[in-house]
């Protein structure tokens, strides 16, 4: 087949009608050479596969699964392809539903009401045909399909609960004597086979609302990506479908239109709506030379820039895929549900079958009656699609608000362990921290006022990042830039300028020494309790004596302090990791509010720290944005990366703070169990339901009450218990996580 390529891909799943389905799908497509992971998801109908190129292909995959009865869809699909065949299949569905609820109502009311008049039982065999000729068509042929394959799932139950209802219902109309000698002559249920079919399309109609709305986070971030670009070749604007920008093109952008690719500011400056990817609400400016995000939304003024990552290497596209494959993963806790899920079926056909075996021979009369009723009604109550729904749509839900919050998960197990969480460790520099120095103090003497536009140019030309935040305070000050003199760099010490006469330095004690400058006692002191905060200090000297000094620390976050007490507050020990100095890492640490320091660690430090605490039975987390973070980010249990970082730390975390925005850092534990509860809820009931359903259905208190449940409200109760569980997940949208 060529040269071996792994590839990974969501495929979308056509056909599929209950958690059954969906691991029937999963073991199929494992059974093939080649594949090397394969996780189906009924709650989105998607399966995301891992395969070997040279040894099979989407054509062989499509063929396996056809032959049980499903299909892939294999060709690309645009947005628009793909929400147009999800519509087509919702209004195949409106119609099958909207038909067996108009034959079905009469058929049900004749069947309460009116069975003495005349020709009621052929009249109702004709108003049930349209319902499981049009309506459950689908539920007889996809039944057929599963049974001769050997495999069972949701469509064989109702087929054979409905069929058997119809058939022996048609029977007893068109020949009523042949069963009269079992007094079974007038016994028709065709309301129970009409209405088991339109009670399922409901359900299943309702369900499929419920999700698209659970799908809600996926699209909103599609409809961030915009359909065309405006595109600058040969010195003219022409406007190209996305998929036609490439990188290094020119493109102009015009204010209320989304940026279409990642890129940077070449020409041109303005504000930009960076919600999506950072969370802040407020605009942030950009001038030539910023980076510009895909889906970030320009508010005002016009602006040229360079196209930088195009396609699916967008932030934007990266985001959308992490919570694409986030979405379809499974959570450790449905392991339990899929095993119950694969065997389901055929145990309840074989309770089925016991149930109607022991009232036909030790129930009262008419007991062909009775063994029918309890055989439909244990066939219909039954329901693999609440287990199956469970934990799927709970964490759609769940990775969708985090994805809005702009918490990116990766999957569902890193969500689930979250919420056992109960060590977070934090790196220092650029976590904590902004990750980078920024001046916190400074004093002048009063003979430096007329050189401080000097010293700004001194400091303005070095490249060194002391000297870009000096600039920036410079700038902040409102002080004008004057540039003159003979410029020299000091390695490792600073720098000076010779100017009409006059010698100005700026840099460390080392160069101040160097130079022989004198320093007041002062300044000296002001000095020394700078260095005790863990700050680094700059000199500034003219015509050799300092007048003045600036302080300069990677300063605390905004907010950081609260974060710490927020996650304390949520049960979460806190640890400080870095590789930083014990002195800086302590003032950071007592700033924020952390207790407990480990500093000087070296990356391979910092992941023996987590397995030292995971061998004391630690849930531990890692929240880091550097290279040096990654080996700690893979010990920990839930490694969390700051969005800002570097990609390889990105790519080793399996959450990420997209925009480096650790202030949603209590909302994802929060999130994580919030979640985890969700899903402990859905499992529970879906348990609880099939069994105490199961029993009912069969008839286990009518020995002692006479009751015996009718196929009809069985019907009902098992559509219920599928609506019911997406309803609950659907209850994480609105729940108030901060």
């Amino acid at each position: 087949m060529g040269k071996d390529t792994i590839i990974k891909k969501e495929i979308p799943v056509v056909g599929m009608s209950c958690a059954s389905c969906a691991v029937s799908v999963e073991s199929m497509l494992k059974t093939l050479p080649g594949i090397d992971s394969a996780t189906v998801n009924y709650a989105n109908h998607s399966a995301l596969v891992t395969w070997h190129s040279d040894q099979v292909n989407l054509t062989e995959m499509r063929k396996t699964i056809k032959k049980i009865g499903y299909d892939l869809v294999v060709e690309e699909e645009s947005r628009d392809q793909k929400e147009e065949r999800e519509n087509q299949r919702f209004r195949i569905l409106t119609r099958k539903l909207i038909v067996s609820v108009l034959f079905s109502l009469p058929l049900m009311v004749i069947g309460m009401f009116f069975m003495d008049m005349p020709y009621a039982a052929p009249i109702m065999l004709g108003l049930s045909l349209p319902v499981l000729v049009f309506g459950g068509s689908e539920f007889f042929v996809n039944g057929f399909k599963q049974l001769i394959q050997g495999r069972t799932n949701m469509d064989v139950l109702v087929a054979l609960g409905s069929g058997t209802a119809f058939i022996f219902s048609g029977w007893n109309t068109i020949f009523p004597d042949v069963l009269g000698q079992y007094h079974l002559h007038s016994q028709v249920y065709f309301e129970s086979a009409g209405m088991i079919i339109t009670l399922i399309l409901l359900g299943r109609w309702l369900e499929e609302r419920a999700r698209n709305r659970a799908s809600d986070a996926i699209k909103s971030l599609l409809a961030l990506e915009p359909d065309q670009a405006r595109v600058i070749r040969a010195g003219e604007e022409v406007t190209l479908p996305l998929q036609e920008v490439v990188v290094n093109d020119i493109l102009a952008i015009r204010p209320g239109e989304r940026i279409p690719v990642d890129g940077e500011v070449i020409k041109g400056e303005s504000w930009l709506d960076e919600s999506m990817v950072t969370g802040e609400p407020l605009p942030v400016h950009k001038i030539a030379g910023d980076p510009v995000v895909a889906g970030t939304l320009n508010q005002s003024g016009n602006f040229q820039m360079k196209a930088l990552k195009v396609g699916e290497e967008t932030l934007l596209a990266r985001i959308i895929q992490m919570v694409k494959e986030a979405q379809g993963s499974k959570a450790p806790v449905q392991a339990l549900a899929d095993k119950i899920s694969a065997v389901f079926v055929p145990v309840v056909i074989a309770i089925a079958l016991i149930a109607a075996t022991l009232w036909y021979f030790l129930g009262p009369e008419p007991n062909w009656v009775y063994a029918l009723i309890t055989a439909v009604t244990v066939l219909v109550i039954a329901c693999p699609c609440a287990l199956g729904l469970a934990t799927p749509t709970a964490i759609i839900v769940g990775v969708g608000k985090g994805a809005r919050m702009g918490i990116l998960i990766r999957d569902a197990e890193s969500l689930e362990r979250a919420s056992q969480v109960d060590t977070l460790i934090l790196d220092k520099t650029g976590t904590l921290t902004l990750g980078r120095p920024e001046v916190v103090n400074w004093l002048w003497l009063e003979e430096a006022e007329d050189w401080k536009s000097d010293f700004y140019g001194l400091e303005n030309r070095s490249e060194h990042p002391l000297a870009r935040a000096l600039s920036e305070k410079f700038k902040s000050e409102g002080i004008s830039l004057r540039e003159d003199g003979i410029f020299f760099n000091v390695a490792g010490k600073g720098v000076k300028a010779s100017l009409k006469g006059n010698v100005l330095a700026a840099g460390n004690l080392a160069l101040m020494t160097d130079l022989k400058v004198e320093i007041t006692p002062e300044l000296e002191t002001r000095a020394r309790a700078w260095k005790e905060e863990a700050q680094t200090v700059v000199y500034f000297a003219l015509n050799g004596s300092v007048v003045g000094l600036a302080g300069l620390s990677d300063v605390l976050r905004p907010q950081a302090a609260e974060i710490i007490s927020r996650i304390k507050s949520l049960g979460i020990t806190p640890i400080m990791a870095t590789g930083d100095q014990e002195d800086a890492a302590r003032v950071i640490a007592r700033q924020s509010g952390i207790s407990e320091v480990y500093a000087g660690l070296l990356p391979a430090g910092k992941a023996g720290l987590i397995q030292e605490l995971k061998a004391k039975g630690r849930k531990v987390a890692m929240i880091g944005d550097g290279i040096n973070d990654s080996p700690a980010l893979a010990a920990s249990d839930v490694g969390i990366a700051m969005g800002s970082g570097t990609d390889i730390a990105m790519d080793t975390a399996r959450v990420v703070l997209a925009g480096g925005n650790i202030a949603v850092i209590p909302a994802f534990f929060q999130l994580s169990k919030a979640t985890v509860a969700t899903i402990r809820q859905n499992l529970f009931w879906a348990f609880i339901y099939n069994l105490i359903g199961i029993p009912l259905a069969a008839g286990v208190l009518f020995p002692v009450w006479g009751i015996l449940l009718n196929p009809m409200i069985a019907a009902g109760a098992m559509a219920f218990s599928s609506l019911s569980v997406v309803l609950n997940s659907l209850r994480l949208k609105g729940q108030k996580i901060n």
